[in-house]
């Protein structure tokens, strides 16, 4: 236990002079992050009462996805902002909130980016299948589907970080400013670090590649879908002059012959 007590100390003023540097510069920069959360606060607002008033927009699978990424994206807010909040108020970076919150917000934020992050990945994942398999698309990307997908990632995830919410507790340190830190102290155990490779490879790794694959096929089949289109006119266009030059020979022939 001393270890870990002196580990926790050795992080938390090695991280004193960061938190504060945050603080103070969220301080000096509160107008820009207080209107900016506002405004991403308000869009999302608006895309949920859009998409939940509209009965032909609730019917579409990309919709769904987009009001689960907007309700994700809102919470989010909702969460940052009741951490920075103190953050700017005490100039500080320390933890200000009641100790039970601290692994809750933790988890709770990781929660929801990704969360955030999953449904891009769907998203992506249903405009390949829109575009690039039209016929399968009705059956794949219905909204029965389309629901029970968006009910998995929030149940895989709600799973997925329970770590944060086990281990992260909020400590006093004496000797430094902060009144106490929200932080985890087993972060340099085997079980910690394997998690954060695994969360690694399929929160952010995998999404990325899967959605730039996908989205460079989507291009390709769409550029030689236009380029077929364009490409298919202009041989009608040239068959259809010598049709069109016969038959005036043709008329001057039948004129000639009348005369």
């Amino acid at each position: 236990m001393r270890y870990f007590e002196k580990f926790a100390c050795d992080i938390a003023m090695r991280t004193d002079f960061l938190s504060d540097s945050i603080a103070l510069s969220l301080k000096h920069k509160e107008g820009y992050v207080s209107n900016f959360t506002l405004l991403g606060i308000f869009a999302n607002v608006l895309v949920i009462l859009a998409i939940c008033l509209d009965k032909k927009m609730r019917n579409t699978g990309t919709n769904l996805l987009l009001m689960n990424l907007a309700i994700a994206d809102l919470f989010y807010l909702i969460t940052f902002t009741a951490i920075w909040l103190p953050m700017v108020y005490y100039g500080s970076g320390g933890w200000y909130l009641p100790a039970f919150l601290c692994p809750f917000e933790r988890y709770i934020s990781n929660l929801l980016i990704i969360v955030s992050i999953f449904t891009f990945m769907a998203i992506a994942i249903e405009r390949f299948i829109a575009i690039v398999l039209p016929i399968q698309a009705a059956n794949l990307c219905s909204r029965k589907k389309v629901t029970w997908t968006i009910a998995f990632i929030w149940l895989f995830v709600i799973v997925f970080q329970l770590p944060y919410y086990v281990l992260y507790e909020s400590h006093d340190i004496t000797g430094i400013k902060e009144a106490s830190w929200c932080g985890n102290l087993y972060s340099a155990t085997f079980f910690w670090s394997t998690f954060k490779w695994v969360e690694f490879s399929l929160s952010y790794a995998l999404p990325i590649i899967l959605s730039i694959g996908l989205y460079t096929k989507i291009y390709f089949v769409l550029w030689r879908k236009n380029d077929f289109i364009h490409g298919d006119s202009q041989p009608k266009t040239k068959t259809n002059l010598p049709s069109a030059n016969a038959a005036k020979e043709k008329g001057a022939k039948t004129a000639d012959e009348k005369l």
